[in-house]
């Protein structure tokens, strides 16, 4: 990124603004909103507006890579992590370390970080 919000590589912008946040009831929450003019970043279909997306609203963006699945886990409107299928397995790309499982009885899939912790507001919805 520059001192501007712009990002040199790609020139893809990146605003974002904490609309609520709290540390009531002894943990941190809130609402991170970004904008991004990155394609793929967004859903066509997002409720927040064209180009935005919400930090604690994850999604998944399933496209092919050659001829095998990927799949990118988008967490802001700038960042996302980036999984290949190998075999029935989520590869991470770039040398991750988390991983990306599917539960085969409700189709969510379910983003473990690097130390280990399910996240969980990447377990619900997170069905393609």
């Amino acid at each position: 990124m520059t001192a501007f919000p712009v990002r040199y590589a790609d020139g893809v912008v990146k605003l974002q603004d904490n609309d609520l946040e709290s540390a009531g009831f002894g943990t941190i929450w809130g609402r991170t909103r970004s904008w991004s003019n990155g394609s793929g970043y967004t859903s066509q279909l997002s409720p927040n507006g064209s180009g935005m997306v919400i930090a604690e609203e994850p999604h998944l963006v399933p496209f092919m890579n050659g001829m095998s699945m990927s799949m990118a886990v988008v967490l802001t409107g700038t960042d996302a992590l980036f999984f290949d299928q190998n075999g029935g397995n989520w590869q991470a790309r770039h040398y991750g370390k988390e991983t990306l499982t599917q539960d085969f009885m409700s189709g969510d899939y379910i983003l473990t970080d690097t130390m280990g912790v399910y996240l969980p507001e990447m377990i619900a919805g997170m069905a393609v």
